[in-house]
């Protein structure tokens, strides 16, 4: 499971710019999410251009202004500032056995340390969870979380946009699972759920190799290794 923590909120961004109208802070809003989607999917930065020209053509009404490359560069320069005065945390929980019996939530957390410029992995604690419902997991999460960063459990909430896990029913349900607990969070703002891709592949594979005897023993041989 993937927790992502990541704060910018383009509105705030482009209002903080010294625009007072509200009007022109939306539409400035809307190209600095063309410039962040220039720099998150690496295209260069000539791309902001044509990109807002098809905005203005799909009827969105960028306006003339604030649309050239030099203004991409601008807003890109801004956009790092915001992220530098935000938190930025990823955190990465799954759940474990000890000694096969005691049900274990282990967390790490995955920063931008801006000195060196690039990510750091950290261990960040191991909490029992009372069960293993999807409630009482993610109960162990915000206690590792609270305790670890000093913030209250609805602050970090605050912060949290993004919530990615493999597809078993405690973490994706969305009664009883983790996801739908954090929906109906009155501190979730606007949070996001996603099914790890890495984990759809790694089905996809077993169900495709099944049927190989092969495959299956050493399957079979490699869970042996494991529980050892």
């Amino acid at each position: 499971m993937f927790i992502h923590f990541y704060c910018l909120c383009p509105l705030s961004l482009a209002i903080k710019l010294n625009f007072n109208n509200y009007i022109e802070s939306r539409l400035l809003e809307k190209k600095i999410l063309a410039a962040f989607t220039i720099i998150a999917f690496e295209r260069p930065f000539d791309d902001y251009e044509t990109f807002c020209a098809l905005q203005n053509f799909n009827g969105t009404n960028l306006g003339e202004t604030y649309t050239t490359r030099s203004t991409c560069t601008e807003f890109v320069h801004h956009i790092s500032d915001a992220i530098k005065e935000e938190i930025a945390v990823k955190l990465m929980v799954d759940g474990g056995t000890e000694f096969g019996v005691l049900e274990e939530v282990l967390v790490y957390a995955r920063y931008l340390d801006w000195e060196l410029g690039k990510r750091i992995n950290e261990y960040l604690a191991i909490q029992e969870p009372k069960s293993g419902h999807g409630c009482d997991i993610l109960d162990a999460i915000s206690t590792c979380v609270s305790q670890a960063t000093a913030m209250q459990d609805s602050e970090w909430k605050e912060k949290f946009i993004a919530f990615g896990s493999d597809g078993c029913i405690v973490m994706t349900g969305s009664r009883n699972g983790i996801w739908g607990f954090l929906q109906k969070d009155p501190s979730m703002k606007n949070c996001k759920g996603f099914w790890c891709g890495a984990h759809k592949v790694e089905l996809a594979v077993v169900k495709s190799l099944e049927h190989y005897n092969e495959f299956i023993e050493l399957r079979e041989t490699l869970q042996s290794l494991y529980n050892i």
